[in-house]
């Protein structure tokens, strides 16, 4: 009995109370989305129908061809982008922390710019770039020497695109690590005759292996769960992955709604064993030593070679950024885009139509900026409130509070379209189709992106403000909003930069869950292409990426927050 009692008073404190709405409402958001869907990978008929229970979606999957070749498929393309991003990554953290090349300080910010860059995006710019049929480089290649090398559809285009684009998780991570390592071992090495290599193969890489190998997994993660660039360089091509195969299942006639559920099902599985392997791996980063005082990295002169690590980071750069994103751009102001572009094609009609004519062009642009600004100031204001549960109260339930919040970063984005198609397109709630299921989405998926920003930093502030706070009379909630929010404002604002660029490039979730009238930008990009309309395309690309850069500008300038700071 005293113990029923003592359960009923932690639930009636207002702190356990908010952990039970928060909790309640990622509940209603997440888990009951996914538990529907599974319910539907034992039917056959489709969302809100009636059809007796079975496991037939799971044999006939199984023994299905399409599975396993989409299953391989994926996993060829997610270990090549892995292996690519690794290599790219790694090397360009290795040489800015660790080596004497010159201007590493102001191509950090370069080096870090595809990390906010839409995937997506890089693979329609690589299309202009590197297709066989109309890609530049192979048109500049064959003016040289007669033959057009490169052709960017297909599983290769897919690993270069993927991998180019994550390696900069890679760099983040093992460039922290190595600035974070104590120089005493290695110099102990160095001090007792070892050479330069052998210090680097048994003291530098060990030390760096559990940050490589978290690299690898959130690599692999995210190239497993991508859909924008398998579709662009595979769909057409019939080349599926599991994504890809979802979302044909769900657009072909008729549609197999079973089906996509239950392999979105084995997609969940894999995913979130990864991210449990990831979050384990991550929390052993203490394997990595650091001194207690102050200290500068060791510096390997290279002597000469400091021009050839100059170099690759310069290639990077222009290969990653510059020539794609320049492309790009450049076809927006071509009638008609070819190996050999003309002079005599350039137009701004392109910009003209989709700013003035094509119908859904300022639609997706308000949908984007509004799931944008008020979505990441709700998803980041959520997540501040969880983080101050979490870390500053002895609220009932809130370790489970904390690992429900996490949940949604092993559901890819697709997987979570997928899911709410299920639990909400035949519901009496009509929200399905419209901009509020999009924003719920966003904010339920991207919750864990800054979950663990924010936590980290409100441990780092002191109790004693709030505690003087709360002795003086201050409410709990009074001493939240006037005494730990003020001092939570730079690790809110990176998160809130974060979020904001997470979400104007979202496309996975918004594929399966817009209707007319609440496209966004990414789907309105997606539509285009596969209308054949590149140079409009290309336009309302630009316009995306202009926004883009344009907000972060001006954050950074309000809020006189570096845009190195909020990937850190």
């Amino acid at each position: 009995m005293k113990y029923i009692l003592r359960l009923l008073r932690q639930l009636s404190r207002r702190d356990s109370i908010l952990v039970m709405v928060i909790a309640a409402l990622i509940s209603v958001t997440v888990i009951y989305p996914l538990a529907i869907m599974v319910y539907g990978t034992f039917k056959s008929a489709p969302p809100g129908e009636p059809s007796p229970l079975s496991f037939d979606n799971y044999v006939n999957m199984i023994r299905s061809e399409w599975f396993w070749e989409a299953f391989v498929h994926t996993a060829w393309v997610s270990l090549g982008a892995t292996l690519l991003g690794l290599f790219l990554g790694v090397s360009m953290g290795w040489i800015v922390t660790r080596t004497d090349t010159p201007w590493v300080g102001k191509l950090e910010i370069p080096l870090i710019v595809p990390f906010f860059l839409s995937p997506f995006i890089g693979a329609l710019a690589w299309t202009g770039l590197a297709s066989r049929d109309y890609g530049l480089l192979n048109g500049i290649i064959e003016l040289i020497i007669g033959v057009r090398p490169f052709e960017v559809y297909g599983p290769w285009g897919m690993i270069w695109v993927m991998g180019i684009y994550y390696s900069p998780y890679a760099f983040l991570i093992v460039s922290g690590t190595l600035r974070n390592m104590d120089p005493t071992l290695e110099e102990a090495a160095l001090s007792s005759g070892a050479s330069k290599l052998q210090t680097m193969a048994r003291i530098t890489l060990p030390l760096m292996m559990p940050g490589i190998l978290a690299s690898a997994l959130l690599i692999f993660v995210a190239a497993t769960e991508q859909f924008g660039v398998p579709s662009v360089l595979g769909l057409n091509q019939r080349w599926f992955v599991l994504t890809t195969r979802i979302f044909y299942m769900l657009q072909e006639y008729p549609q197999d709604y079973s089906m996509a559920a239950t392999v979105s099902m084995v997609m969940l599985g894999v995913t979130g064993g990864l991210v449990i392997l990831r979050t384990r791996m991550l929390s052993r980063r203490e394997f990595v030593t650091v001194a207690g005082k102050g200290f500068r990295p060791h510096i390997i002169p290279l002597g000469r070679w400091r021009y050839v690590t100059l170099g690759f980071l310069l290639c990077y750069v222009l290969f990653a950024v510059i020539l794609p994103f320049g492309t790009f751009v450049a076809i927006s102001f071509f009638r008609f885009w070819s190996i050999h572009p003309k002079l005599k094609y350039l137009t701004l009609d392109n910009w003209r139509y989709i700013l003035f004519e094509y119908p859904t062009t300022w639609v997706a642009i308000q949908n984007s900026l509004f799931l944008s600004i008020v979505g990441a100031a709700v998803a980041v204001f959520i997540t501040a409130i969880i983080a101050w549960v979490v870390v500053r109260t002895r609220a009932f339930g809130k370790d489970i509070l904390d690992t429900i919040a996490t949940l949604p970063v092993a559901v890819p984005g697709l997987i979570l379209g997928v899911a709410y198609m299920w639990a909400w397109i035949r519901s009496p709630i009509p929200i399905y189709g419209t901009i509020w299921i999009l924003m719920i989405a966003y904010v339920s998926r991207f919750i864990p992106y800054s979950l663990r920003s924010i936590e980290s930093t409100l441990r780092q502030i002191d109790k004693v403000l709030e505690e003087s706070a709360s002795i003086s009379g201050a409410s709990w909630l009074r001493t939240f909003f006037t005494i730990s929010l003020p001092l939570l404002k730079p690790g809110l604002v990176a998160s809130y930069i974060l979020l904001y660029v997470t979400f104007i490039r979202e496309l996975s979730c918004s594929i399966l869950l817009y209707s007319s009238g609440s496209e966004v930008l990414s789907v309105t990009m997606f539509d285009l292409w596969h209308d054949g309309m590149f140079p409009n395309l290309a336009a309302i690309g630009a316009l995306q990426l202009g926004i883009t850069a344009a907000t972060l500008a001006l954050f950074s300038r309000v809020f006189k927050i570096r845009i190195t700071e909020v990937v850190r």
